[in-house]
């Protein structure tokens, strides 16, 4: 009898201890799964950039859209924007040079008929425009880019303009429409690629009391490529 008990407690103990053992065995192996299997066979997941900062500050340059011409629009500009919630609003100013036939065609009417400009003419001008632009991601739904968005901009501008034929100056407002495919750098910078498109009518001062707006005028256009770089504060 004696040694029944003394057999039966032994073979507890024993049972108690391997229990711990194996507990002690699973958690090792449970902490070795969270150090290393997990990190190593499980794909992180990527968390998409988000723009810090509700105010933005753009650099870019822009030439002529069509191969041919490309060169002959050298344009520079700063931007500074805002952002009101689902919109941004925006500034621009900028200064440039452009060969004539590149942005503009000679008027057919009145004394402003009676000069025609080479093409290879270059004219400088300076521009400013305010307007909104809208952010989206369909890149980002389509494709899975996380970093790349797009934006489109809209302005109301006003041009000036030192006409180098007659020496005079020329002034008027426009409109310019853009389309930008950017990739974030970082969640407050981004460079980007623009397509900049616009009109202006310019006129020159009367050179007699009859003479009509559309005697003095001369018709702008801008068929822009550009690049940008920007950074969000």
């Amino acid at each position: 009898m004696r040694f029944l008990i003394i057999f039966v407690i032994a073979t507890l103990m024993s049972q108690h201890t391997f229990a711990q053992t194996q507990t002690a065995k699973d958690d090792e192996l449970e902490a070795y799964m969270d150090l290393n299997y997990i990190k190593e066979y499980v794909p992180a997941t990527s968390v998409p950039l988000t723009i810090t900062g509700n105010k933005r500050m753009t650099f870019a340059y822009y030439s002529a859209l069509v191969p041919s011409d490309f060169g002959a629009i050298s344009d520079y500009e700063f931007q500074f924007a805002y952002n009101i919630g689902t919109f941004w609003l925006e500034s621009v100013i900028g200064q440039g040079k452009a060969q004539f036939g590149a942005v503009g065609s000679n008027s057919s009417s009145g004394l402003e008929g009676q000069f025609i400009r080479e093409d290879e003419l270059e004219e400088s001008y300076l521009y400013l425009g305010i307007g909104g632009s809208l952010q989206s991601r369909h890149l980002t739904s389509l494709f899975g880019f996380d970093r790349v968005f797009e934006t489109f901009t809209g302005y109301v501008t006003y041009h000036t303009l030192s006409e180098t034929l007659r020496e005079e100056d020329y002034a008027g407002f426009g409109a310019r429409a853009d389309a930008a495919v950017n990739y974030l750098l970082s969640n407050n910078s981004h460079i980007g690629v623009r397509f900049s498109f616009g009109f202006s009518s310019l006129k020159r001062a009367q050179a007699s009391e009859t003479e009509v707006s559309a005697e003095r005028s001369l018709m702008f256009r801008w068929n822009r490529i550009g690049a940008d770089y920007s950074f969000y504060f």
